[in-house]
């Protein structure tokens, strides 16, 4: 265990987190009701505020225009008249009627969605990026992408249709209100929103489990498949990647992800319960560090940062803090939140 860990327990299996931007609080997601957790890094203890709702949630998303607005995909069994069941997925928008500060420790509250929209096999969902001109949504079922330009929009238009979509989407941070690109069993293909076109096609030889556009650099992705590594492309020359990170879980790669602000630091978490810090300085936006006066110039050699082993079970998310870019944190399916700091040589090796 790592000497700047946190652990913070959920009593139901959870399956996302998500950071609220402005905030250094991240929302889990585990049975009929949402976290939302706060961090005080002076004390170092979680605060935990639980809304709780009336179906289950398998996906959520902070908006990163409005701290009080999450969005989540929310699956319910229904049974019609004849007595057949079927399971009704449905785009939940939600909006906090406080100041998000307001929210005391070991409480609770009843909270509903103030918009919906129901998409049939309905599997990830996710905000435009901060730098967007407008609160919308990307959404992504199995056959199909969905975007929702903004929350007056009364049902989402339809981008893409074809088989294979399996959860992961991504809006381009450096194109926020145009493309968008889903995973597609064994590729990642980015649509414009605007003409409903194929904008590029990123080939892998696995099933890609996670996507993450570098948000300091354009036209650098990232893609996590069942291979258990990582390979990181130019969207401009795809045919080959610029770096491949082999087989560093033993299990599917589940996530993958950028530091927001040092993008020579990288996340990633599988299903073996492991999670990994790296540094990718080689093909960062400061791959020959930084020059400070007339000292020379500092680097961080590319290679594994940190392994963590705290998780015991698949660890499907892992996110960094939008507000201390040197905070991660991630979450086990058993319920089970590890926050984690870089430690300070490299911050100081990054910084100096």
């Amino acid at each position: 265990m790592d000497e700047n860990s946190l652990i913070f327990g959920l009593e139901s299996a959870s399956r996302e987190l998500c950071p609220v931007v402005g905030d250094p609080d991240i929302n889990p997601t585990g049975g009929n009701s949402i976290s939302l957790l706060t961090f005080d890094e002076d004390d170092n203890q979680v605060s935990r505020f639980q809304f709780l709702t009336k179906v289950e949630h398998w996906r959520v998303s902070a908006c990163p225009q409005d701290v009080s607005k999450f969005a989540t995909v929310s699956q319910e069994i229904s049974k019609s008249e004849d007595g057949k069941y079927s399971c009704v997925a449905k785009a939940n928008v939600f909006t906090l009627e406080n100041d998000i500060a307001t929210y005391s420790d070991q409480s609770q509250k009843a909270l509903d969605p103030t918009l919906q929209y129901k998409i049939d096999n309905l599997a990830n969902l996710t905000w435009k990026p901060e730098e967007s001109s407008s609160q919308g949504l990307a959404m992504v079922s199995n056959t199909s992408l969905f975007v929702v330009e903004d929350l007056e929009q009364e049902s989402p238009e339809l981008i893409a249709k074809t088989r294979g979509m399996n959860g992961p989407v991504a809006w381009d941070p450096h194109n926020p209100n145009s493309v968008v690109a889903a995973a597609v069993g064994h590729s990642a293909r980015a649509y414009d929103v605007r003409s409903k076109a194929l904008a590029w096609e990123v080939a892998h030889r696995f099933n890609v489990r996670d996507l993450d556009f570098n948000p300091n650099k354009s036209f650098q992705l990232a893609l996590g498949a069942d291979d258990g590594g990582v390979k990181f492309y130019d969207t401009r020359k795809a045919a080959s990647p610029v770096k491949t990170i082999q087989s560093i879980h033993t299990h599917w790669t589940w996530q993958v992800k950028f530091n927001p602000v040092h993008d020579q630091l990288f996340l990633t978490s599988g299903g073996d319960g492991s999670v990994y810090l790296h540094s990718i300085t080689s093909i960062s936006s400061e791959p020959f560090g930084s020059m400070i006066e007339e000292e020379s110039a500092k680097k961080i050699d590319d290679g594994v940062i940190l392994k963590l082993d705290e998780h015991e079970d698949a660890v499907y998310s892992c996110q960094w803090s939008t507000a201390n870019p040197w905070l991660f944190a991630s979450l086990s399916h058993d319920g089970r939140m590890v926050i984690n700091q870089v430690p300070k040589s490299v911050k100081y090796d990054i910084l100096l």
